[in-house]
């Protein structure tokens, strides 16, 4: 990707103005006229939308300055945007919104953020979007299958998923009724994409995999589980140990992908070495691709789960 391409995939994805402005600076026409005009702050993405984002203000306010510094002419389309911006402060509700483009499309996904907090459930996690990069490379892996993720979170991954690889049945999960609704409204807020693009999006279900419904397992017959960044605490490792022990058993699982940023070595160790006893584990180390904006602050490795031969 080239860096004026990524600075506007940076941009929509929210990422914090620092680096979007560190992009920039790589770009040589970064202050010409040209580029002001291409740079687009009103994305057409976002002007769908119709809200003022959070990152906006910042970004745009950061950038005229630098223009201002450098004492050159300022385009008008991008003088209106900054009047636009600084005329109407972001948007207080909420929810703010965070558009990631999809590989080869012109579309994007856009996802409903919560402002504020505290619940793991409303956020996107690094390892949601490494994993993601992965997918892009191993299609075939969920080429015709049954995917059920578990803790889908925003829901970002499994409409990806779904996305990208087009002929597989994602359905998305949490075990919170709350959560489930929002994952619901996000997916909700990308109809138009599923559309354009002719497939059907990503199924939402309540699934506990701490007390899983066995019923409901039946019912959804996954033939893939995938899982990002749940192995945070003693209880949720030996709640997934025990949920995929069961579903390997007794329904119709083939392999699981379960993709850990590793926060604590021990807890790893802790859900590796409980899945190794029964099960083959292919581990692979998720080096970053920059496709989508993320933090990577620690190791992420994903573990490829399945049947011993």
């Amino acid at each position: 990707m080239d860096p004026f391409s990524r600075v506007r995939s940076y941009y929509i994805q929210g990422a914090p103005t620092r680096v979007v402005i560190d992009l920039i600076k790589q770009c040589p026409d970064w202050s010409e006229l040209a580029f002001q005009e291409r740079i687009c702050i009103n994305h057409p993405l976002i002007q769908k939308n119709g809200h003022v984002q959070d990152y906006e203000c910042p970004f745009v306010r950061k950038y005229f300055d630098m223009l201002m510094l450098k004492d050159v002419y300022i385009a008008d389309s991008l003088a209106q945007e900054y009047d636009r911006i600084h005329n109407h402060a972001a948007e207080e509700g909420e929810y703010h919104f965070c558009y990631y483009p999809i590989p080869e499309r012109n579309e994007a996904l856009q996802i409903r953020l919560k402002r504020s907090s505290n619940c793991t459930a409303f956020k996107t996690w690094e390892a949601c979007f490494a994993f993601m990069e992965w997918i892009l490379d191993h299609k075939e892996a969920f080429r015709g299958k049954r995917v059920l993720e578990l803790g889908a979170g925003s829901g970002l991954c499994g409409q990806m998923l779904q996305c990208v690889v087009r002929d597989c049945q994602v359905t998305m999960s949490d075990y919170c009724d709350e959560v489930v609704e929002y994952i619901l409204g996000n997916v909700e807020e990308n109809s138009a994409v599923f559309q354009e693009m002719g497939i059907e999006p990503p199924s939402v279900a309540t699934v506990d995999f701490c007390n899983p419904n066995e019923a409901e397992l039946a019912r959804l017959a996954p033939q893939v589980i995938i899982a990002t960044d749940i192995t945070f605490s003693p209880d949720l490792v030996d709640g997934l140990i025990a949920m995929l022990d069961l579903c390997f058993s007794a329904h119709s699982l083939e392999r699981a992908f379960i993709c850990c940023t590793i926060r604590t070595e021990e807890l790893f160790n802790r859900f590796k070495s409980g899945m190794e006893k029964k099960y083959r584990i292919v581990e692979h180390e998720l080096e970053q691709k920059n496709i989508w904006y993320y933090f990577k602050y620690a190791r992420i490795v994903l573990l490829e789960i399945s049947k011993s031969p």
